[in-house]
């Protein structure tokens, strides 16, 4: 599985997103590999009605309703249809009890049962389905947080500060750290990594060393041929 994120590049921005999410349409219908858009909160709406399909939002808040001018609702996501979210990137980190409490109040049953009592059955259940990604920068994070996270993510995924955005991938900086993840992660929550990763050999390798996915920006947001670039790496997980 592949996460194409848009973060906010001026590529991303309006009908921009829309073409990056179609060339990513395109390159998942032909190669059958899935590929996720992580679009921006402004974005989200204009990219799900022209493009349709699983698509993610960059961030979202652990306030879910209320007084809370400028934050990014959870519960105003799931009515929107929102697929999935990254939570604690590199680039928007949070404290670890705003995680808890997101995952808390959207999916431990107490939770679930009020927001139906609120909101109806449907909202509800688009709010449990709601994927979620947490991030860390260090193996030593990834084992803390095993143990806070409760109930856990979907995804953990693996994405080295000092390498996001650089030449060096994560995948042969950091090898040991990625085969060490892999096995203090419990077999059932998937490993996904990103930093550097830029070619087919980065996402090969990456697969080698026991992800279940990869995280990409640049290498295609910022490629002179977007959709060439992201069928070159779709080449690695093929």
């Amino acid at each position: 599985m592949i996460w194409i994120n848009f973060k906010i590049y001026r590529e991303t921005f309006g009908d921009g997103a829309v073409r990056l999410a179609e060339v990513c349409r395109r390159v998942a219908k032909k190669t059958g590999v899935p590929i996720v858009p992580v679009v921006s909160a402004l974005d989200f709406w204009r990219v799900k009605e022209a493009v349709g399909g699983e698509i993610w939002m960059q961030h979202l808040d652990a306030y879910f309703e209320g007084a809370k001018t400028g934050w990014q609702s959870p519960l105003a996501a799931a009515s929107l249809g929102v697929a999935g979210v990254i939570l604690n990137h590199a680039e928007h980190q949070l404290p670890p009890g705003q995680i808890r409490q997101f995952l808390a109040s959207s999916r431990r049953p107490a939770w679930q049962k009020k927001w139906q009592r609120q909101l109806g059955k449907r909202l509800a259940k688009n709010l449990e389905k709601l994927k979620v990604m947490v991030c860390f920068r260090t193996k030593g994070q990834a084992r803390r947080w095993l143990g806070r996270l409760d109930p856990r993510p979907d995804w953990f995924a693996y994405e080295p500060w000092e390498l996001i955005g650089g030449s060096v991938p994560v995948t042969k900086a950091n090898a040991a750290a990625i085969r060490h993840i892999r096995e203090i992660l419990p077999k059932s929550v998937p490993l996904a990594v990103g930093a550097g990763i830029k070619t087919a050999a980065d996402v090969r390798r990456a697969r080698q060393l026991g992800a279940a996915g990869v995280v990409v920006s640049s290498a295609v947001i910022k490629a002179k041929d977007p959709e060439r670039a992201l069928f070159n790496l779709v080449k690695g997980w093929q």
